[in-house]
């Protein structure tokens, strides 16, 4: 779970569809989690042919 899973799960369903943007979610709902991936952190990605964005 990071931003960089959720950069690179979003190119890729770009990569791989017909779409103009593509957008991925990824997190850790629990039980579980640690000090850096605490349970409830969530991150989002958005790509789209130009650019690629994440926001935790």
């Amino acid at each position: 779970v990071s931003e960089d899973v959720a950069a690179e799960m979003a190119a890729g369903a770009l990569a791989h569809s017909h779409a103009d943007i593509a957008v991925s979610i990824t997190g850790i709902a629990g039980p579980g989690g640690s000090e850096y991936k605490p349970e409830g952190r969530v991150c989002f990605g958005l790509a789209t042919p130009e650019v690629t964005v994440t926001c935790t």
